[in-house]
């Protein structure tokens, strides 16, 4: 049985409001930053009991439509995106190059989590061909999910099931972390498919993905 914390100390929300949903988790309130274009749909990033501040994107620069980076008082970074791009030629990964030519300063002056949705796969077809995992390698950056536990790119557990189906699974939603942090990641879970696909109350085709890191 997979284990998910039910309270995290950051979460990367994608496809969530401006405004934090109700009732709170736990009922506790968190600090909540988002970015989006509109009020109903974009990328948030969460914190309970850390305070952070938003940072701007390096000058000239625009990152994707549903990105934003954030400061933790910890001294941790946070890159959170969702790749939705708009226009005839727009495509996820130009939206991803975007936040990354956005925050690389952040996240070569910083340990930093990058997370959210990708909207493609690691290793695959759209990733070889725009070299969006061969990027973050560069810059020192691995997918926790794959080096934690030892897992091949084509090989993931999915994260995402489109229009609702178990037969249509993908690995979509991803968590980056520096090299250096692999040895202190306690553990990184997937939610299955029953108890959280559901047309429902989530009203989600995605599942979470929760990493742990020993900070101490």
């Amino acid at each position: 049985m997979q284990r998910l914390p039910t309270t995290p100390d950051v979460a990367a929300l994608c496809e969530v409001s401006r405004q934090p949903p109700a009732p709170t988790l736990n009922g506790i309130n968190p600090e909540w930053l988002w970015a989006g274009e509109l009020a109903d749909r974009g990328t948030a990033i969460a914190s309970w009991g850390i305070g952070m501040k938003r940072l701007a994107p390096s000058e000239g620069t625009t990152p994707g439509r549903f990105s934003l980076a954030v400061d933790l008082a910890n001294g941790m970074g946070v890159v959170g995106l969702w790749s939705c791009p708009q226009g005839p030629n727009a495509s996820y990964a130009a939206e991803i190059h975007k936040t990354l030519d956005a925050f690389e300063g952040l996240m070569r002056s910083r340990p930093c989590i990058v997370a959210g949705d990708f909207n493609l796969e690691p290793g695959g077809q759209t990733d070889r061909r725009y070299g969006i995992t061969r990027r973050l390698a560069d810059l020192g950056y691995v997918s926790a999910y794959h080096a934690f536990n030892d897992v091949r790119f084509g090989d993931e557990q999915p994260t995402y099931f489109h229009q609702f189906k178990r037969d249509k699974p993908f690995h979509i939603d991803m968590v980056f972390v520096p090299t250096d942090l692999v040895v202190k990641i306690r553990s990184v879970e997937i939610a299955p498919f029953d108890g959280w696909v559901t047309r429902g109350a989530t009203r989600s085709d995605h599942v979470p993905v929760a990493v742990e890191i020993d900070l101490a």
